[in-house]
């Protein structure tokens, strides 16, 4: 079985196909085939993340594994969620989005800094697969005020680990995929894979 991972983010790309290599998986990525991805245009993770999938799927022909991520602050009703990637606009960089967030949140404390990480991965067999597999993964934590790591992307150096007292951004990468929300979504695909 060869899986495409339908993904232009290269940071997304090198965490899904770490955990694909260490379980023997035979797999290939969007960017060696030449295609890009179709745009976001579903108002869930869920939605998105199938909507990527089946484009892939539909362009290549393979078994197709995709995922929408991003951080969620209850405080802010939600946001950045699925617009994570681009909070501060369409073409944003990930430091122009984590600024904006750190100003949105320059007034609040303490629980108010609450967030989470989360993924939505989806697998279709085929294009107009009836049951795509789908597993979520969450991530718990808080934002920091001052970014703390040259590690991973996005908001990883300001989502603040309890459990290990570090930023996303200060982890290795290894460490980052036990505990964060596509390393959990990835766990629990491949728990699904092995039955088909």
């Amino acid at each position: 079985m060869r899986i495409l991972v339908a993904t232009e983010n290269i940071g997304k790309f090198l965490e899904i196909s770490q955990y694909l290599k260490q379980e023997g998986l035979n797999f290939t990525s969007q960017k060696d085939l030449g295609f890009k991805s179709q745009p976001e245009i579903g108002q869930s993770f869920v939605e998105n993340a199938i909507a990527k999938a089946r484009f892939a799927c539909r362009s290549t022909g393979l078994i197709s594994l995709a995922e929408d991520s991003g951080l969620v602050v209850p405080a802010l009703n939600g946001d950045p969620g699925i617009y994570s990637a681009r909070f501060a606009g369409a073409k944003a960089t990930d430091g122009e989005n984590l600024e904006k967030l750190l100003q949105r949140m320059e007034n609040l404390k303490n629980l108010e800094r609450r967030a989470f990480f989360v993924c939505a991965m989806t697998l279709v067999r085929y294009e107009f697969d009836p049951l795509p597999i789908i597993a979520i993964g969450k991530w718990e934590g808080r934002i920091t005020h001052t970014p703390m790591g040259e590690n991973g992307f996005g908001y990883d150096p300001i989502f603040f680990d309890e459990f290990t007292s570090k930023t996303a951004g200060q982890m290795l990468r290894e460490e980052k995929l036990v505990l964060s929300h596509r390393g959990k979504a990835l766990k629990l695909m491949l728990e699904n894979l092995k039955s088909l």
